[in-house]
């Protein structure tokens, strides 16, 4: 299984610019911080980052797909 180690900054600019998803929250919370996001299609999602500012997790209920472009692989 792949790990993704991103920056909040980096998956936020993924999101908005690559994505389309929209911001709708950014909550500070006691283990980091809460993001929600609001899809093309109407749906949401949340996505936790840890303390240290990096990816943790994301909460989805329909399953949204990402892509992810490695400019390594071009």
């Amino acid at each position: 299984m792949d790990v993704v180690r991103c920056s909040k900054y980096q998956f936020h600019e993924f999101a908005e610019q690559q994505q389309h998803w929209f911001l709708l929250f950014d909550a500070v919370t006691e283990l980091g911080s809460r993001i929600g996001y609001l899809l093309p299609n109407g749906q949401t999602i949340f996505v936790r980052f840890d303390s240290d500012g990096f990816f943790s997790k994301m909460s989805d209920t329909y399953n949204a797909v990402i892509s992810i472009n490695n400019l390594d692989d071009e």
